[in-house]
Order: structure tokens, then sequence, then C-alpha cells
């Protein structure tokens, strides 16, 4: 048979492999055919399954697709029998109609794909009868399984004609046989219709029929929420083929959870969680509800006791971690015995966050009261201990510096019965006196043991009174520096104060009281960071220092020396400047005495001599402050200077204008030469003035021209003597008259030599001698010394 499709056989294809590929779930709840009809593949919508899911697929297709066949049109899905001669095709929006009229005989099939469903018209024209019309579907089926087939009807008063009951029969051809169910198609309400089979065959006929009816029935009977698929029944049954490998694998990793695989014991030795999550995947795939259920509470079982094992076993380590930490704060791992030395804070709060961890309360409650008490012993600085008969302790004080109390613990029983009086006594009061405690203990009395903990503040007092006590090595009370080990002092009665720096004794504490007041006293506003009291002595200082070394505390003591020292420095400095103030004093005068008026700017006295210059010398060479010194030295060169020098010589210029001068020492034999700056005299263009100094045999040791009106820069300069050098001068204005501007003085006699425009004095072992006064000397020497025998004035003539 050949046919024409009107849809493509590709579309066809893939919407029957798209149907196939994707099968409904067996637990999915069938819905309306309006909402689960795909028009992709033209099948019931089928929803993804894991792998243990049952396949059952929509059998029933509701197919808008047509063919013809020569002039005829007919569904892909439904044959109708003899009536498969549809001459007429249309389409009414989703709907596609196929029609015939044939002589008297009429009938119209339409199916809507989008809505999955379709209904039948059928009639005779000339109203004297109506008669059957039906649809076949022809379905796969496996033989032996059970299906069920359900459809709604209901009339559409949208027909061709006036809408009344009409009767309806759904068959099944099953085992030989048309099994079926009638029922009525109303307008006004939907019916339903159900079979449920067994599969003989593979192959299946499904058929859905109009049937007789009243006269003039033209409306369409509409079939709606078609569906063939597996039986309830037959998917349980499937579900329990399938699920059954899963029960049974499951229930035998949940049995080995178990010792004897008996989930009503204990879990085996060594399960770990890996095995309880390994069964809990088998248990997870297991489809059926009860039995899942039973297997998961004896899953739950498995697990309940594996965490209270895991819990058993982390509270097992966490309580040896702690206890651990505990012991090892304490000497030999001995929690009744002392702390180590080691032993510090942060080792105590590591065990008590292991301790925190301890879930046992009992077991908790132990290690707490361990490591309260390591605690105690490291907040603990001093504890007395109070030693009666056979050295029993009966009683100790702990003091703990940073909390601030005193743990007075009192042991059963009699200190001492050979003492039937007093035999001890503790006693704390603050620093105005007030009673905080006190325990006497009479030495033959019986004490109950008990603990009291005391607030301590700073200022308060701590008495002890013990009839043996007596710092020997067999002393009955014992004070002692916890964290140093060093004993304090102790006697029968003694007083120990808190401090900020610890326990010390009450007379330790009056000795740094007084030497602190001494020190305080020694500066201003008794301020030992200020300064010291204008009035203060060495005196005070040393009364002072004799008040600190009574002190024993080596931190207190140092503190109020180093006060003391700066007291000290401070005066020191207050009487080195005084004495430096002094000597400068001294040496300024000794140095002004030695100059006229006292003017270190003009002359030396007459009367100055060598032994008045070294006496100021000392004086200077006390003087420490170098800026002053080298001032009161400078003064005094200038005095030890004018006091060398024999002659001196004055050149002077343009308005008396001294533009050098020649100072001649004889005993040190020099001579200065001293230039001012300036001009000597603007008037003169030329050669003004010449100094020349040379020895004896005529070689020069200084020359130095002056033109009148070059500036010369300020110079000095020293040029050693010898007897026998000359000294020339030239001067443009040397007259020896009273305007002379050539001076020549002595210095000593204050004499003043012979002045002219050139003249040449000679360096002699009598002083400064004119050349020519020396030449004439030298005639008359040989003439003399020529009257006699060998020129020796002393011998014959």
């Amino acid at each position: 048979m050949n046919r024409k499709k009107i849809v493509s056989m590709l579309t066809v294809s893939t919407l029957v492999g798209s149907t196939l590929a994707s099968p409904i779930t067996v637990m999915a709840q069938e819905q309306p055919a309006q909402q689960t009809v795909s028009k992709a593949n033209k099948t019931t919508k089928s929803v993804p399954v894991n792998v243990r899911s049952i396949e059952n697929p929509e059998l029933f297709k509701v197919s808008s697709s047509v063919y013809t066949h020569g002039s005829y049109y007919r569904f892909d899905a439904f044959d109708t029998g003899d009536m498969n001669q549809f001459s007429y095709s249309k389409s009414l929006g989703s709907t596609r109609e196929l029609s015939m009229d044939i002589g008297q005989l009429f009938m119209a099939l339409r199916v809507d794909e989008e809505k999955q469903e379709f209904g039948m018209a059928s009639f005779k024209k000339d109203t004297i009868q109506s008669w059957p019309a039906y649809v076949e579907q022809s379905i796969d089926t496996e033989v032996g399984k059970e299906y069920t087939f359900k459809t709604d009807v209901r009339m559409d008063i949208n027909g061709y004609g006036n809408s009344k009951p009409t009767i309806v029969t759904v068959d099944v051809f099953n085992d030989g046989y048309w099994n079926g169910q009638s029922l009525y198609a109303y307008s006004n309400k939907v019916n339903s219709a159900s079979i449920t089979f067994k599969a003989t065959s593979t192959s299946t006929r499904i058929r859905i029929q109009r049937d007789y009816a009243e006269i003039n029935v033209k409306d369409f009977t509409m079939f709606s929420g078609i569906t063939v698929k597996k039986s309830d029944k037959q998917v349980e049954i499937e579900k329990q083929e399938i699920d059954a490998p899963n029960q049974k694998a499951a229930r035998e990793a949940v049995n080995n959870l178990f010792e004897n695989k008996n989930p009503l014991g204990n879990i085996v030795t060594g399960l770990i969680q890996q095995d309880i999550t390994n069964a809990q995947n088998l248990v997870n795939q297991v489809e059926d509800a009860t039995q899942k259920a039973a297997l998961q509470k004896d899953l739950d079982e498995a697990q309940k006791q594996l965490d209270a094992r895991n819990a058993a076993a982390a509270e097992k380590a966490r309580q040896e971690a702690a206890e651990t930490s505990v012991k090892e704060l304490f000497n030999n791992n001995d929690v009744t015995g002392s702390i180590k030395d080691s032993t510090n804070q942060a080792a105590i709060d590591n065990a008590q966050q292991k301790v925190d961890a301890v879930t046992d309360s009992t077991k908790k409650a132990e290690l707490q009261k361990n490591l309260d008490e390591a605690q105690r012993q490291f907040d603990v600085n001093y504890e007395y201990r109070l030693k009666g008969l056979g050295d029993n302790t009966f009683a100790t004080i702990d003091i703990s510096m940073q909390k601030m109390w005193a743990d007075i613990n009192i042991q059963a029983g009699a200190p001492h019965v050979y003492f039937a009086d007093t035999y001890a006594s503790i006693v704390i009061q603050d620093k105005a006196g007030n009673e905080k405690y006190a325990k006497t203990f009479i030495g033959a009395d019986t004490n109950q043991a008990s603990s009291v903990r005391v607030p301590l503040a700073i200022g308060d007092e701590i008495t002890t009174y013990h009839r043996e006590a007596t710092s020997g090595s067999t002393d009955r009370l014992e004070i002692q520096n916890e964290k140093t080990k060093a004993y304090l002092e102790a006697a029968t009665t003694i007083t120990y104060v808190v401090t900020s720096q610890g326990l010390v004794a009450k007379t330790e504490v009056q000795a740094q009281d007084k030497a602190r007041e001494a020190v305080n006293n020694l500066f201003e506003n008794k301020d030992p960071k200020g300064k010291i009291m204008d009035s203060l002595t060495q005196a005070e200082i040393d009364a002072a220092q004799g008040l600190v070394d009574q002190v024993k505390d080596t931190t207190q003591k140092a503190e109020l020396q180093k006060d003391l020292d700066e007291a000290q420095k401070q005066l020191d400095a207050r009487n080195v400047a005084a004495a430096e103030k002094a000597r400068q004093e001294a040496a300024e005068t000794s140095v002004k005495e030695l100059f006229n008026n006292n003017d270190v700017a003009g002359s030396i006295k007459d009367s100055t001599n060598q032994a008045a210059i070294d006496n100021a010398q000392q004086k200077v060479d006390a003087v420490t402050d170098s800026t002053k010194k080298a001032e009161l030295q400078k003064n005094l060169d200038e005095a030890q200077r004018q006091f060398d020098v024999n002659y001196e010589y004055r050149l002077k210029g343009l308005g008396d204008f001294t533009f050098a001068t020649i100072d001649i020492s004889m005993q040190k034999m020099w001579a200065d030469i001293d230039i001012q700056a300036g001009a000597p005299h603007v008037y003169f263009a030329n050669n003004y003035a010449t100094i020349l100094i040379q020895d004896k045999a005529g070689n020069i040791k200084y020359v130095k021209f002056f033109v009148g009106t070059d500036i010369n820069q300020a110079s000095t300069v020293r040029v050693p003597l010898a007897i026998g050098d000359e000294i020339t001068t030239y001067h443009r204005e040397a007259t020896s008259g009273s305007t002379d501007r050539l001076e020549i003085q002595n210095e000593k006699t204050k004499a003043y030599l012979e002045a002219a425009m050139s003249i040449t004095y000679v360096v002699t072992s009598q002083g400064l001698v004119a050349k020519k006064e020396v030449q004439a000397q030298d005639k008359a020497r040989e003439a003399v010394n020529n009257l006699f025998e060998n020129k020796d004035p002393k011998g014959k003539i």
C-alpha cells in the first residue's frame, strides 16, 4: 500500500524514538492528559528515573498525523475499519478533522494532539437510525503481564446536532475475545472507563466505539485522558523482582555490622564509619518502603552504637590528655605534691583547655580540683610554714601578690603539747590597723582542720608570733619566697607589709620610708626628678646616704641610691660651677693687674714682672671653661708679649695712622712685625716706607716695601734675631722732629732712640745700637787697643 504522508517520516521516527527513550517512572502518578501530553513525541511525557526504576511507558498514542490512501485521508494512529474513506480534511486550531459523507451516511473523526484527545460523530442523514463508529489501535504488550486501559468520555455540544446521551463501548481484544465496558457519554459531566487485562499476545487491540443511540445524535463523543500502561499491581511485581537483590545486599551489609550478624546485638569490633556509609548506600537503593524502614532501623542502631563507641573513645582520649597535662604541672607527675619550677601560666591555661573538653562531670571535677591546686601554687608568691612538736606543720599562710589574697590553712591537731599557753599567732590588719584576720594557737589545744582566704591590699600587715622562731637552722617558722626559693627573715614576732614589690619586713619598710623621705628632701618640692635645694649641703647628702645604707631590699636601695646620686651630681656640679667661677675671677684679676688701669687693651704696668705674669698663668691654667680660658690666655699672652718687648718701632702715615709696628725682644731674640689693614698715605703714590732685616753677612731675613697708596692686608710675622743682625727702616716723613712719623722707643726706659728718614740699628748684647754708633765704637776700640802690646789694654803700652 502506497501512502503519501502529510507529516514527514523523520518527524514520526523522532517522536517514536523519544517515546521509547523516556519511560515513565513507576512511582510517578499519572497526570491529566492535557498536562502530560507532549506535542513533540505524541505520547505521554515520561519522567526520568534512576537505574532501579521500572519502565512503564505510555502505550496508546494520540496523533493528528494523517496520510492519504488513494483519494482518501486516514490518521496514522487510528484504524476505523470499513469507514476509512474520509474524503475531507480540515484544521480547527490545534484540532485535525477528517470526515466522510457517503449517501445517507456521515462520519467525522477529530484529533487534538496538543490536548491528547479525540472525538467521533456518526449518523444517517435521513435520521431513520444511528449507526456505530469506532477507532482501533494495536499496542505492544508482553505476554503474561497485566495492563490497565483508562479513558474519560463526554459529549461535545459544539458538534453537528443537539447533544443527547450516547452509549460508548471500550474494548480490549485479548485471548481471542473482546472484553469491553459500556457507559453513557453526557454533555454535562465526564464519565470514566477502566479495563485491566493480562496480555496473551505481544500485540493487543484497543477499540473505542460509539454505539447505537437515540435518533438525531449528531454531536461528537469526546475521549480524553486516554492511557494504556502496566497496572499498579504489575509495576509492584516488577519492582519487587528488581528490588529483591538490593534488599538482599543491603540486609547482608547491615547484618555484617553486628556481632554474629545479629542486628539485635552489639556492633563488631573494628567497625568504622565507612562500613556504615557503605551499608547506607545499599539501603538507599532498596525500593520497598517496609523493607527499607526495617533496614534503616537496624542501620541507625549500628550508627548509634558506633557514635557511642567513638564518643567514649574520644572522651577517654580527652580525659587522658587532660590528666597528662595536669600531672605534668607537678613534680614527678604527683598531683598531691608541689608544681614544677618550670610550670608557667601558659602550661596551666593549656591544661585548662583540655580539662574543659572533658564531658564526664565526675572525672572533670577531679581534674579541675588538681588543676586548681596547680593554679593556687603558681599564684602563691610566699608561704609561711608554722611548725610545732616534731616539726609538724600545724598551719601555713600562702600569699598571692598577683591575686592579692592570703590562704590560711590550719591542720587538725595540737601545735605543741608542751606549751599550755600561747604558742603562736597570726594577725592580718590593714594599714589603718583594722583587723582582717586573727588566730591564736594554744600549744596544747586541738585545732580543727580549716581553710580561709583573706583578701589583701597594699599596706596590709601580716604579723606572726612563734615561741620557737629563732631564725636558726632549726627554726620552726619558715617564710619563703616561692618564686626565688629564698627564705625571708623570721623571728619570734615579726611583721611583713604587703607592698607592690611583695612582702617587705616592716622594719625594712620603715627604713625605706625614712630613706625616701631624706632623699626627697634634698630636692625642690621633694621631687627627685627636679633640682636640688639651693641650700643643700654635703652634710645633708651624707646623712641621707646613711639612711639609704640601712635599706636591705636591693631593688629599693638601688632606686634610692639612684636619686641620691643625682642629688650628689647636682651638688657637685653646683660646687664645680662655683669653684670655676672663683677660679675665673681670680685669673681675670691677676691678668688685669698686669695692665695699667686694669685695661687689658692697654699697656702693661712698669711694675709688671715675669713673676707676676707666671702667677697669672697659674691661675689661668686652673680655669676649666675653654672659652673663658682662651679669652684670659689671649690677654695674658699680650701682657707676656709686652713684657718681652724691649724696643718698639711705630711707623705712622696719613693722620698719624700707625700702619706698622716692630716689637723687639732682646731676651727671646725675635722681632714681631705687625701690619695694619689699609693704605699708609694716599698722598704718596710711590715707596713711602721700608722695613729691612738682615744678618751681619748681609743676608735678608725680612723685607717689606710700603707704597703710600697701596692697601695692605693685616698680617703678623715673627722674625728670629741674632747678635749682629741689622734692622733698617726707611720712612719718607721721619725727621726726628716733634711731628716725626717714625718712633723708636725703649719700652723699658721709655726713652726714644734716634729716628731718621733712613736709619739702621744693630742687635747687640747691650740692645739696639745705631749702626753709626757701633762703627764709632769699633774705631775707638781699635785705636785704643792699638796703644797696647798685642792690642791688649790690660798689658803694656
